[in-house]
C-alpha cells in the first residue's frame, strides 16, 4: 500500500474517490464551517426555548386548575 501511495504521489496522480464519498466529504465539511455551525447552535437554542415556554405554560394553566 505504501509503494502504491508513493507511486501515485511520484506521478502527481490524484486518488480515486467516488462521488458518494465526495458528497459525504463535502457535506461534512459545510456543516463543519463556524457560521453553519453557528446557525444550527441557535436554531437548536430557540426550539429549546419554544419548548420550555409550552411546558411552563403547560403547568401554569394545570395550576390554575
Amino acid at each position: 500500500m505504501p509503494s502504491e501511495l508513493m507511486d501515485r504521489l511520484a506521478k502527481g496522480g490524484r486518488a480515486e474517490i467516488s462521488k458518494k464519498d465526495m458528497l459525504k466529504l463535502t457535506n461534512k465539511n459545510y456543516e463543519n464551517l463556524p457560521e453553519v455551525r453557528k446557525r444550527n447552535e441557535d436554531k437548536r437554542k430557540k426550539e429549546e426555548f419554544k419548548l420550555r415556554q409550552l411546558r411552563a405554560k403547560e403547568l401554569e394553566e394545570k395550576r390554575k386548575e
